[in-house]
């Protein structure tokens, strides 16, 4: 008896051992869950501030757009300009009204110029600025995605042990079941074992022969 309590005591500690690690496994898991989310809506205000910076690159392109216009249309003033020039040459009478909105014309051009310039190049540098910022997500992307399979593998680990605890437990259930059986065995072999020395002491004490004796020996006999 104190070895079969000794073995059910282990027995019972090894199974709440396996408890403990399989909640505790458990914790890890919703753990895991919660930081899983957490980086889903990271990624989702990453979406959010790429989708922003696209927009800001289309407002860009229209900028573009319209100082090329008026690229265009100071080229085309250039020329007209040009080809008063030449009818100022053909008219002699105003040439020098023709020359001072002539250089009237020129010097705006020229402050037109220069502004397009400047645009240019506050555009080149915005868009160095957003391809960095791309450059920033795309980076944030990789580690974020390197982040998730590091989670995968984790997960995956976690749902390995947590078989490997049920393969246990189901092995010390097993264990337990067949200690039962064995004691219960015993039990009925020893059972039997004492039902045969019975019936060989009730067949010994059948086949003695008689004896004058007095009574008190077949007495301690059968004791």
């Amino acid at each position: 008896m104190p070895e079969d309590e000794s073995i059910a005591s282990i027995i019972d500690e090894a199974v709440k051992r396996l408890r403990n690690q399989e909640a505790e496994a458990r914790k890890k898991e919703l753990e895991l869950k919660t930081q899983r989310e957490e980086l889903v809506k990271q990624k989702s205000d990453l979406d959010t501030l790429e989708q922003r910076l696209r927009e800001k690159e289309d407002a860009l392109r229209q900028r573009e757009s319209a100082i090329d216009q008026k690229s265009d249309e100071i080229k085309k003033r250039e020329a007209a300009f040009h080809d008063k020039s030449a009818r100022l040459d053909a008219k002699e009478a105003e040439v020098s009204k023709s020359e001072q909105l002539a250089k009237a014309t020129i010097a705006s051009a020229e402050a037109r110029e220069t502004e397009a310039a400047e645009r240019f190049s506050q555009i080149n540098v915005q868009q160095g600025e957003v391809a960095e910022k791309k450059k920033v997500l795309l980076d944030r992307e990789d580690q974020m995605r390197k982040s998730e399979e590091e989670l995968q593998r984790m997960i995956e680990q976690m749902s390995s042990r947590r078989d490997a605890l049920i393969a246990r437990e189901r092995a010390l259930g097993d264990e337990e079941a067949s200690v039962r059986r064995d004691r219960e065995k015993l039990s009925d072999d020893a059972k039997k074992l004492l039902d045969r020395q019975k019936d060989m002491l009730t067949k010994s004490v059948v086949a003695a022969p008689p004896k004058v004796e007095p009574a008190a020996e077949p007495q301690a006999a059968l004791s």
